[in-house]
């Protein structure tokens, strides 16, 4: 129940590498405005980030990098018209069978005119991602709603992805990751 206003990141935590992860935060009903990025972990596992609202970030709602399953990012609500780039991200985050990412009943929207994209996967493995509503309407026509490159075994499913804007609405490099 914190109010994060301007800066960097609202906050940043990071363990030490994929041999020692930080475990078992939460995150929860905290309100982030006008950072850059407003959650930023890394080398982190079994943390939850729970009904957030971000508004106003210049990077990104929620970024994930190399942090291992399980965790949740869900009941959020991620808002941006100034230039943004990723509503959420995950990069290099892994799990395996039964021991998931869980990415659920989030909102994200931006109504940036760059390069965006809502939901970002790059080369993680086992997320679950489940009835999110993402609304982009960027001119850009990189532009992505959901955007998914390297990685294994995710799951999308009953999510609202739409890019009235330039771009897609759905886009994966990678055959049979999803």
């Amino acid at each position: 129940n914190n109010v994060f206003k301007k800066g960097s990141r609202g906050i940043h935590l990071e363990g030490i590498s994929t041999a020692n992860y930080s475990t078992g935060v939460l995150i929860q009903n905290n309100i982030f405005n006008d950072t850059y990025r407003s959650i930023n972990l890394a080398y982190e596992k079994g943390f939850t980030i729970k009904g957030n609202t971000m508004n106003e970030f210049t990077n990104a709602g929620v970024g994930l990098y190399y942090c291992t399953t399980p965790y949740n990012v869900i009941k959020n609500n991620m808002t941006s018209s100034v230039t943004t780039y990723y509503g959420m991200f995950a990069d290099n985050c892994t799990g395996s069978f039964g021991v998931i990412g869980l990415i659920a009943n989030n909102f994200i929207q931006s109504s940036s005119n760059s390069g965006v994209y809502g939901i970002y996967f790059y080369n993680s493995s086992y997320q679950e991602v489940y009835h999110n509503s993402v609304s982009l309407t960027s001119t850009s026509t990189s532009s992505r709603a959901f955007y998914n490159s390297g990685g294994s075994n995710h799951v999308l499913k009953n999510n609202i992805l739409a890019n009235s804007g330039a771009g897609q609405a759905y886009y994966n490099s990678t055959t049979g990751a999803i």
